[in-house]
């Protein structure tokens, strides 16, 4: 009977074991998969960031344009710019040479 018991107390403490490696390989692979997963959405949580940042700054740089465009047109529709421009960039004068009185 002592072998029989003996052989019994070997087993279970083998079958403990192999048990005790089988959960810790298991919780080993749900926590890989859980940390790629993880991982995975961390790196695109992180590049819409960047892109994010990137589409400010576009969005900025735009708004910046869209003033500079604005001025422009303001300035175009200035009468003395006007005619800055038709005396220095297409070389128009007066006929009498002189700029003309401005009837109030």
């Amino acid at each position: 009977m002592g072998a029989t018991s003996n052989k019994s107390s070997r087993f279970r403490e083998i079958l403990d074991n192999r048990a005790l490696s089988v959960l810790l390989v298991v919780l080993l692979l749900i926590a890989g998969l859980l940390g790629w997963v993880y991982w995975n959405r961390f790196q695109k949580i992180f590049s819409l960031q960047a892109e994010i940042e990137k589409l400010k700054e576009e969005k900025d740089d735009i708004r910046q344009e869209i003033s500079k465009l604005l001025n422009e047109r303001n300035r175009r529709n200035d009468l003395d710019y006007i005619e800055k421009l038709a005396k220095k960039e297409l070389g128009l004068i007066y006929p009498s040479g002189e700029a003309p009185e401005e009837s109030s």
